[in-house]
């Protein structure tokens, strides 16, 4: 078992995992360290593995005890298996887990730039989550675009969804001065799915009312470094965006990105 931990805060987290000892993944090769509790730097990621031979449960959380408190802490399961705890408190688990592992969170960004301003919000819980995305050129050009995902498998790779899309364009001269492109506003529902493909890009496709289909595949904070975070888009009506962000603190980065229909920019980004 292999496992990825990228701490994007600007704290240390000594990292505790109950009942094993692990392998620290690094360039020593055969003779890298065995450990049970490791520390990531702010903006570092480290990678452990280990064989996956015990059962039941098993505690893995921050030592920092503050942290641990706040909730940075879950459960590693081996499927199967059941605890003691389980199984001798078999109602009081279920109670458990229908309360405490179904938690809703919202989360997302805003890149306010030179030509507009993007917004990616996101309400999840842990089978469904509703997603805001819009875009606004600073002339009156906007797009929203609203959907309602319903996860179906165990692992979170695959879901279905309903959409709706709006669009507003503004009346504008046309090429060369020459006569008047008039505005335009188009309203579409859509459904689709959605797959996470490794390395995390997204495919996904979708129909619309009007019977259009469109294929997207995407990668969100893609890391170039410890603090450089690279977003691509593209799809099958020939809109892309690419955009790079410098992550400053928590909550702040300074960004860029060209959009298809907003063309460059550069600003700042607010993370939530």
């Amino acid at each position: 078992m292999r496992i990825f931990f990228t701490n994007a805060t600007m704290m240390e987290h000594p990292m505790h995992l109950h009942g094993h000892f692990f392998r620290v993944v690094n360039a020593q090769g055969d003779y890298a360290p065995m450990k049970h509790t490791f520390n990531i730097n702010p903006m570092g990621m480290i990678i452990i593995e280990f064989a996956a031979t015990e059962e039941k449960d098993w505690f893995l959380h921050c030592h920092t005890l503050y942290h641990l408190v706040a909730g940075m802490a879950t459960v590693i399961s081996y499927e199967g298996t059941e605890s003691d705890i389980q199984q001798k408190y078999a109602d009081g688990y279920k109670k458990f887990k229908k309360e405490h592992g179904s938690l809703n969170f919202l989360w997302g960004n805003a890149q306010i730039h030179s030509q507009g301003n993007f917004v990616n919000l996101n309400y999840s819980g842990l089978n469904w989550q509703l997603r805001e995305r819009w875009a606004m050129s600073w002339k009156g050009d906007y797009e929203s675009e609203t959907y309602l995902d319903r996860f179906l498998d165990k692992r979170k790779f695959l879901r279905a969804y309903i959409e709706s899309d709006n669009r507003y364009t503004k009346s504008e001269d046309g090429k060369d001065g020459i006569g008047v492109i008039p505005a335009k506003q188009t309203n579409v529902a859509a459904v689709g799915v959605a797959y996470l493909l490794p390395l995390f890009i997204m495919a996904d496709g979708r129909v619309d009312n009007k019977g259009d289909f469109r294929f997207q595949i995407s990668r969100q904070d893609f890391p170039l470094t410890k603090r450089i975070r690279l977003d691509a888009s593209w799809n099958t009506d020939k809109e892309y965006e690419i955009g790079a962000r410098y992550i400053l603190g928590r909550y702040f980065a300074i960004s860029a990105n060209y959009d298809s229909d907003y063309k460059w920019g550069a600003g700042i980004s607010i993370i939530y």
